[in-house]
């Protein structure tokens, strides 16, 4: 493998030696410029829109192999304002399954958002990667844990979550 492709894997992966969808140009001080070709990559895939529409205590959000780009989660109040979400730590578990696995579980997740919840309070957290996502094998799910982080203990029903995935 020459140099410029050598480079152009490094800096572009999946890319070797695609000189359509870029333009690499060295300098003689050594330096590089690399840029993408205008109109020659083609537009990312359409991104999936989840939401729950009541507290939940978790959320599939694919159920399939794919790619989870960000969650959005509040905890502790219901539509009506209601907060019976009890004072304690919990833990918001995004982990590479289809389904919730049964409680309670060991689990390997691949985000974990601690909150501190106090009654009558309302928490919103969130975790992403807007750029590459996060890679799931198996699917993507959010869980509601009163212990973690390798853990998963149900909480019950007390959040509401958004995410998008591919």
């Amino acid at each position: 493998m020459g140099l410029l492709a050598f480079v152009r894997a490094a800096l572009i992966p999946g890319e070797l030696a695609d000189t359509k969808s870029t333009e690499l140009r060295t300098y003689t001080d050594g330096s590089l410029w690399v840029r993408p070709v205008p109109g020659a990559t083609a537009a990312p895939a359409a991104r999936t829109p989840v939401a729950s529409q009541a507290l939940v205590a978790s959320q599939v959000l694919k159920a399939a192999p794919g790619t989870v780009f960000g969650i959005t989660v509040q905890l502790g109040t219901a539509a009506s304002g209601a907060d019976t979400m009890a004072t304690g730590t919990y833990y918001v578990l995004l982990l590479d399954a289809a389904a919730a696995p049964s409680s309670p579980a060991t689990v390997a997740p691949k985000a974990v958002l601690v909150v501190d919840h106090t009654l009558g309070t309302r928490d919103l957290v969130s975790v992403g990667d807007e750029v590459g996502g996060l890679a799931m094998a198996s699917g993507g799910v959010v869980v509601l844990s009163t212990t973690g982080p390798t853990t998963y203990t149900a909480a019950g029903a007390y959040m509401l979550c958004n995410g998008s995935v591919l």
